[in-house]
């Protein structure tokens, strides 16, 4: 049998003497002292005596505490739900951990083209994941979206779907049948390689477009021409304007001082909370996973702002007027821009986007 033994704290004087006397009668272990408290322990079988031997002697006994198998007996009796509670959470959390609660996708198709996909083998969010099979599921996404593959990894309550499209060959090219290079777009030219065929243009022109920039025509010597495949390069420089008036005031977004802090939690794909109350304001966020549930807890702080407007000078309303330009020249921007240069006037701001665009 397990030896059960209790610790005994008490407080009093000539403690050494009762030690001695102690000692004699029962067996002590690990005795500290400091000062006029000094802690015991003994067998718990003989605890009681110790303890009313120490009562009989005036001491004030400060803490009872039962250690080692008794010491976990009493505990429990004290504390009888907490084994049940035990019990109903890793219930709770091995059911928890079989439940989908969220799926990442990545890849080559759109978000509800692989859910609907995964929905088609009978897994979703919410769905129970007792008897996943990551072959399955990947054969099965792959064949819905005709795709090339699919990976399909699980970890904890979270789904990873990564699935890729087929490649498409390229239509073949009849070199022998005429090809003009043409202009797609307006703009002006500033580099032209010419490899087979007639060039229309040079650098520094100014194109339209529709505009043809090599024909497919090989000139002779004796003026005959042919027709050919044109093949070479025109580099378009292009350029989107934007403008932004100045009217005398600014619009600026400030904040009152407000605040509003509440938590959420988002359980497949929502988020659930109480939200905020202001009309406009700004939002920091703080989460924390939960794995391998998936679950996603985050703490929203709302800075309450208003719209403030403003007499303002051309200087202090420059940073708003660029912006507005710029984003207005975005707008009407069809290619990737390299470059921007600002004309700042007494009317406003000016904002004009430069690209490239590469004509083979």
């Amino acid at each position: 049998m397990a030896r059960s033994n209790t610790e005994i704290w008490f407080e009093g004087l000539n403690i050494n003497r009762t030690l001695n006397i102690l000692s004699q009668k029962y067996p002590l272990f690990d005795v500290k002292r400091q000062g006029r408290q000094c802690k015991i322990t003994v067998p718990s079988r003989v605890s009681r005596q110790v303890v009313a031997f120490l009562q009989d002697k005036c001491y004030n006994i400060t803490k009872i505490s039962k250690i080692g198998v008794e010491g976990w007996k009493d505990f429990f009796r004290r504390h009888f739900l907490l084994p049940v509670f035990l019990a109903v959470l890793c219930l709770v959390l091995f059911v928890a951990s079989n439940i989908c609660f969220d799926v990442r996708v990545s890849g080559d198709f759109s978000r509800e083209e692989v859910l609907s996909a995964l929905e088609s083998c009978g897994i979703g969010k919410g769905s129970f994941l007792w008897n996943f099979n990551a072959d399955a599921a990947e054969n099965s996404v792959a064949n819905a979206l005709d795709a090339m593959y699919a990976v399909v990894n699980r970890q904890g309550s979270v789904l990873y779907v990564n699935a890729v499209k087929k490649k498409v060959a390229e239509t073949p090219v009849d070199m022998h049948s005429r090809r003009d290079i043409v202009a797609p777009c307006d703009g002006t030219v500033t580099f032209v390689l010419c490899e087979q065929g007639t060039c229309a243009v040079k650098t520094g022109d100014a194109v339209k477009k529709g505009d043809v920039l090599v024909y497919g025509l090989r000139t002779f010597n004796d003026g005959t021409t042919q027709d050919v495949y044109a093949l070479g390069e025109v580099v378009i420089r292009q350029q989107s304007v934007g403008f932004a008036p100045y009217t005398g005031t600014i619009t600026q977004t400030v904040e009152t001082g407000n605040t509003c802090v509440y938590n959420e939690v988002r359980l497949f794909g929502k988020n659930y909370g109480f939200g905020c109350g202001f009309a406009s304001w700004r939002e920091q966020r703080t989460s924390v996973v939960l794995y391998p549930l998936g679950i996603t807890v985050e703490r929203v702080v709302c800075f309450e702002t208003a719209t403030v407007t403003r007499a303002a000078t051309l200087e202090e309303c420059l940073l708003q007027l660029q912006e507005q330009a710029l984003q207005q020249a975005l707008q009407q921007a069809d290619f990737t821009v390299t470059d921007t240069v600002y004309d700042v006037t007494a009317q406003g701001v000016y904002a004009t986007v430069y690209g490239e665009r590469h004509v083979r």
